[in-house]
């Protein structure tokens, strides 16, 4: 469930282990635009991830890439 005004509903589509990460890909709800997060396999094992799940990312930490510019933030959950 949301926890709180930074929190992002979003449908995990892909997810994939490198390493110690799990690398999962989420399309938000609201605008259907893409992202990446990163959790360690045991995080992920807790959560019971799966692809098609909905989830709820409390956004604390954010890198933005585009053409003009990079923007970062500190920290998230899920």
């Amino acid at each position: 469930l949301p926890t709180g005004p930074s929190s992002v509903a979003a449908i995990v589509q892909h997810h994939h282990a490198i390493g110690p990460v799990v690398r999962l890909q989420l399309e938000r709800v609201d605008d259907s635009s893409p992202f990446e997060v990163e959790l360690n396999r045991q995080q992920c094992r807790d959560l019971e991830l799966s692809n098609g799940l909905r989830v709820y990312v409390d956004i604390k930490r954010i890198r933005v890439f585009s053409e003009d510019q990079a923007f970062e933030t500190e920290d998230f959950s899920i």
